[in-house]
């Protein structure tokens, strides 16, 4: 039982780094293409 409730909970830390993850990638994938947009309004960057 003391083995089950220990897996248990490490299998809820995986998930809700999981869950971080995902959601910190989002915000990296949102600023990314928001510099890439004022980078093209200010320095007239051309993407091949």
């Amino acid at each position: 039982d003391k083995v089950m409730n220990h897996i248990d909970g490490l299998a809820k830390g995986f998930k809700k780094f999981d869950e971080e993850q995902t959601i910190l990638s989002a915000h990296s994938k949102n600023h990314t293409d928001r510099i890439e947009k004022l980078e093209k309004k200010v320095f007239k960057v051309v993407q091949i």
